[in-house]
């Protein structure tokens, strides 16, 4: 029985990790996001615009950025990435018009 002592803590853990994550990843971001960039004045195909160059950005800037971390320190990489993460945060708040935002969303 001690190994049940152990597991439980754990496995409840685990439990809240998973939901978690299921939440994190549920689609009540998106709506909200859509919200806010109505909000600042976007219209649709400019909402449509950040999105792609958002999901262009991906490809542009992981593949490299992984090959990077292989070559230097994957401590520092997730540290430059937090850091711009908070640039991206800091810029998306506080942005009024489409160059700003899609700056914005670069630094994401």
């Amino acid at each position: 029985m001690p190994g049940n002592t152990a597991e439980a803590p754990l496995a409840k853990l685990r439990r809240y990790l998973i939901v978690l994550g299921v939440a994190k990843g549920a689609l009540f971001w998106y709506a909200i996001e859509k919200l806010f960039e109505t909000k600042i004045g976007l219209s649709l195909g400019q909402i449509v615009l950040v999105g792609v160059i958002a999901q262009s950005s991906k490809i542009v800037f992981e593949l490299p950025t992984s090959v990077f971390a292989d070559r230097w320190n994957r401590r520092n990489v997730l540290i430059i990435a937090q850091l711009s993460m908070f640039v991206c945060c800091f810029i998306l708040g506080f942005s009024n018009s489409l160059l700003v935002y899609v700056i914005g969303t670069l630094f994401w």
